[in-house]
């Protein structure tokens, strides 16, 4: 190859134009990199199985295998959202609070009005704008 030209390869491409990853990574290319890895590990030695076991992995989970290994992180809903919260400092807002603060105590969220005459100013780093 000449000096300063470059390699047209899928990733090249997958850099000049949005391509998904899922349309460069097939069930033929990961079985040609399993086989060029256990090359590997059994020419420079075990330092390189984790790779190995890694590429066999997903190579079992596209082709639609379940793996044993792999256990689906839980979604559990969120008890207090965002819009709640907002809500709340709206409603308080409403009703004549002009200063109102959110506090998380004990695994509760409690909006508040804050204190007539307080001294305290708030952190900076922890307002969040709604």
């Amino acid at each position: 190859m000449a000096a300063g030209a470059e390699m047209k390869t899928p990733v090249r491409k997958a850099m000049n134009r949005p391509v998904a990853l899922a349309q460069l990574i097939t069930v033929a290319s990961l079985e040609r990199d399993v086989q060029f890895l256990a090359y590997v590990v059994e020419k420079y030695g075990e330092v390189y199985r984790p790779i190995l076991n890694r590429l066999n992995t997903e190579l079992e989970v596209m082709r639609g295998k379940p793996v044993p290994d792999a256990v689906p992180m839980p979604r559990t809903p969120a008890k207090v959202t965002q819009a709640d919260i907002a809500r709340a400092i709206r409603a308080m807002r409403a009703a004549g609070y002009s200063d109102v603060r959110v506090v998380f105590k004990d695994g509760a969220v409690i909006v508040e009005a804050v204190p007539k005459g307080s001294k305290a100013t708030p952190d900076p780093m922890r307002i969040i704008p709604l």
